[in-house]
């Protein structure tokens, strides 16, 4: 349920993984665990793109 998976281009969910796997877990008694948002090397491509400051914080305010 890492960004780079979730949303591989900007505004474009993709959450069938996730969906899946929140739904099989309970149903074989697992628990599901996050991970942290930002992550160096999972971060989608458009999103490491983006050099502007001012983007970058209006993106991130988004999310968080």
């Amino acid at each position: 349920m890492k960004w780079n998976f979730t949303e591989p281009t900007e505004g474009s969910f993709i959450f069938v993984g996730a969906d899946w796997l929140g739904n099989w877990a309970p149903a074989n008694h697992k628990q599901i665990r996050g991970h942290n948002l930002l992550w160096h090397n999972q971060l989608p491509s458009w999103l490491t793109e983006v050099s502007d400051p001012a983007t970058m914080a209006e993106i991130l305010a988004f999310y968080l």
